[in-house]
């Protein structure tokens, strides 16, 4: 998916969750990683195209998001 695709869904949950999509206090968290795509499975089935999309996309906030890749990292 293009970068301007991500970006407006991106900024659409943000809307969802009611965030300001500038504030720079989130990041946005991939629910599926890019790796689960190419492993196969369920993810591989949904597409590359689901990787980038609304439902695949969740706002957290900066420290919850390095938490939570490092809890998943170990």
């Amino acid at each position: 998916m293009s970068k301007e695709r991500y970006l407006q869904n991106k900024k659409r949950v943000y809307e969802i969750y009611g965030i300001d999509p500038k504030d720079k206090r989130y990041n946005t968290h991939h629910i599926l990683f890019k790796s689960d795509f190419k492993k196969g499975g369920f993810a591989k089935e949904l597409g590359a195209r689901y990787r980038d999309s609304k439902a695949n996309l969740c706002p957290l906030r900066k420290e919850e998001h390095r938490e939570l890749h490092a809890k998943l990292d170990r």
